[in-house]
């Protein structure tokens, strides 16, 4: 059983003819794009979660805690409820779906400052 000789040393592949090409890998560029920082602050109107009743919220605006105001606002598809009850014949019942929270869009307000916080669609 015969073993392959050693491989040749560093200094004997350094002082080789350097006419010979030597092939080497294919380079390729990847082009990572660096984070840009953004300086100031950003403010989304609308983003907080809210629901059918007042809810307890820090205002962006003002940066009080405070417990929101909230307005009804009809939606067409409120109108669309008062139209079908008045075909139906329920014309007595056509003002149910403007007291109704569920067929309305509930907008909240800032009580201090009365900035617009945010909206909730049924």
């Amino acid at each position: 059983m015969s073993y392959p000789t050693s491989p040749p040393s560093y200094d004997a592949i350094y002082t080789q003819d350097q006419s010979q090409p030597v092939q080497t890998q294919p380079q390729v560029a990847v082009h990572v794009p660096q984070p840009q920082m953004v300086h100031g602050s950003v403010v989304i109107v609308g983003s907080n979660k809210v629901d059918i009743a007042p809810c307890v919220i820090v205002c962006q605006s003002c940066n009080y805690t405070v417990s929101t105001r909230t307005e009804m606002r009809p939606t067409f598809r409120t109108h669309a409820w008062a139209v079908c009850l008045f075909v139906c014949g329920l014309w007595p019942c056509c003002f149910v779906p403007y007291c109704m929270p569920t067929c309305n869009n509930i907008d909240h307000y800032c009580p201090k400052c009365n900035a617009y916080i945010g909206s909730y669609m049924s």
